[in-house]
C-alpha cells in the first residue's frame, strides 16, 4: 500500500506538473482509500500503532482540504478536459 501510493504520487507530480487542483484531487481519493482500508480491515496488530496510522490519514486529509481551499485552482472550470487530455 505505501509503495503504491508513492508511485501514484509520484506520477500526478511528474504528469500533472500544471494542474495542482486534479493533483490533490487524486491524492485526497488515495488517502481517503487508505483511511477506509485501516478503518475497515485493522492490519495492525497493536492496537496504538493503529490508532496511529488513522490519525496520520486524518490529518493527512485536513491538509489536503486545506491545501484546496487555498490553492490556486482554476475559477473557470470550462476546457478543463480538453486542456488535460
Amino acid at each position: 500500500m505505501f509503495v503504491l501510493r508513492r508511485i501514484i504520487l509520484a506520477m500526478t507530480c511528474l504528469y500533472l506538473q500544471n494542474y495542482l487542483w486534479l493533483q490533490l484531487q487524486i491524492s485526497l481519493y488515495v488517502t481517503l482509500f487508505t483511511a477506509s482500508y485501516l478503518v475497515h480491515f485493522k492490519p495492525f496488530e497493536v492496537p496504538s500503532q493503529q490508532r496511529l496510522e488513522v490519525f496520520n490519514e486524518i490529518t493527512t486529509i485536513l491538509l489536503y482540504a486545506t491545501a484546496y481551499t487555498v490553492g490556486d485552482l482554476p475559477r473557470n472550470y470550462e476546457n478543463v478536459e480538453n486542456e488535460i487530455v
